[in-house]
């Protein structure tokens, strides 16, 4: 017998029946776990944060990683990755609370190395009065490796804050 394409439907309605189907036990099930037949149509539903498991005692998936107030003109870390750990960086957030605009610079460094050049991700923005920087930099850290700001200039003692997000991996 050729091969034809059957839906749900047809099986549900008894038009096609076992012995016209090469491996009648085959379900959506065993296609794809979690899958479902509606309407004729194979369902497959799947998120790629659902496979990073949490607990009582875990870490969520998607998570504030850090939230500070840098003192100005003073390296400020936000966010050190833990040990046995992995982090992302989806997004860095710094608020311009104040009525002066103000310089930032935002760095990711490994662990036990001095800020460099090289570490910045943002340096010497100039960030307006009430003014948010949305940044995200996607960027994987390592054990140990540290995210950090510091406000500079004029108006460095502003009120300024800066929030980090992403997930942790473990």
């Amino acid at each position: 017998m050729p091969l034809q394409q059957v839906t749900g439907n047809e099986i549900a309605a008894g038009s096609i029946v076992a012995d016209d189907i090469a491996d009648a036990t085959i379900t959506a099930a065993k296609l794809a776990p979690g899958a479902a037949i509606s309407n004729g149509q194979l369902s497959v539903v799947s998120s790629a944060v659902g496979v990073i498991p949490d607990s009582a005692a875990g870490r969520l998936p998607y998570k504030i990683l850090g939230q500070v107030q840098p003192t100005g003109n003073v390296l400020t870390t936000i966010y050190t990755v833990p040990a046995a750990t992995n982090t992302m960086v989806t997004t860095i957030t710094v608020c311009n609370q104040s009525a002066n605009t103000v310089s930032v610079n935002v760095a990711a460094n490994l662990s036990g190395s001095a800020v460099a050049t090289r570490n910045f991700i943002v340096s010497s923005y100039a960030l307006g009065a009430a003014e948010t920087l949305v940044l995200e930099p996607r960027i994987s850290l390592n054990v140990g490796s540290i995210l950090s700001a510091n406000i500079t200039g004029a108006n460095a003692s502003s009120n300024v804050s800066v929030n980090a997000y992403g997930v942790e991996i473990i």
